[in-house]
């Protein structure tokens, strides 16, 4: 910078004072990324909170062989699996690009997914799936889009190392979610999953913060000082 060019700065018209991020959210009319204090189970297995109904559950396939215990909606948790009610969803096909895909029916913050393999009596019926992907969209953005590592890139989470173990991942981020959509890219034996997701019902306010475009900056609100 030339020694002769003053140097420009800027100030607030007014002061704030605060370590608190929801002050300083609010102070600032900021948009907040989505939050959630208390995860719990979102109702995959058990339909509370939300009161998913079998027909929200969709596949990429179903494997036909005992077509009526390996549906999209036998994808709960815990769905029975004790021979010969065989829990869990199987795929079709054995070969990457199965999906098994929820919608929620509203908008919720979701932090993570509890997946679990399938186990019956069966030895031929041992299954679950070790590594996989997943894909959300909104109310607002019903594209699909793939939950991230911090870099941006995909994220491919470790899953289940045997049948019958709840395993929990967390994402790297929350997401604000009314389809989630599970897909297995590594597995023993066969595609076959049952999951729960985690989260919490996001309010009014939060939607609106997160969906709303970011309002231009007033300069009328700036003062320039030498």
């Amino acid at each position: 910078m030339p020694d002769n060019e003053p140097a420009i700065g800027h100030y607030l018209d007014g002061l704030f004072l605060s370590e608190d991020p929801d002050e300083i959210q609010t102070f600032f009319d900021c948009p907040v990324g989505p939050r959630c204090d208390a995860a719990d189970r979102l109702g995959i297995e058990h339909g509370t909170p939300l009161n998913i109904p079998d027909e929200n559950f969709s596949a990429s396939s179903t494997d036909s062989t005992g077509y009526r215990y390996s549906t999209p909606s036998s994808a709960r948790l815990n769905f029975p699996g004790s021979h010969p009610l065989i829990g869990g969803w199987k795929a079709a096909s054995t070969t990457v690009g199965s999906w098994i895909q929820v919608k929620l029916g509203v908008d919720a913050i979701v932090t993570g997914v509890i997946t679990q393999g399938r186990n019956v009596d069966e030895s031929s019926h041992l299954c679950w799936v070790t590594r996989f992907q997943v894909k959300y969209a909104s109310m607002a953005n019903v594209n699909l889009v793939d939950v991230t590592s911090q870099d941006g890139t995909p994220k491919v989470f470790d899953g289940n190392t045997d049948g019958t173990t709840e395993v929990t991942t967390s994402f790297p981020q929350p997401v604000i979610a009314s389809i989630i959509r599970l897909l297995p890219v590594a597995w023993v034996s066969q595609v076959v999953l049952r999951f729960e997701l985690l989260g919490c019902l996001q309010s009014a306010e939060t939607t609106r913060l997160m969906t709303r475009p970011l309002a231009p900056i007033d300069q009328g609100d700036y003062m320039p000082v030498a």
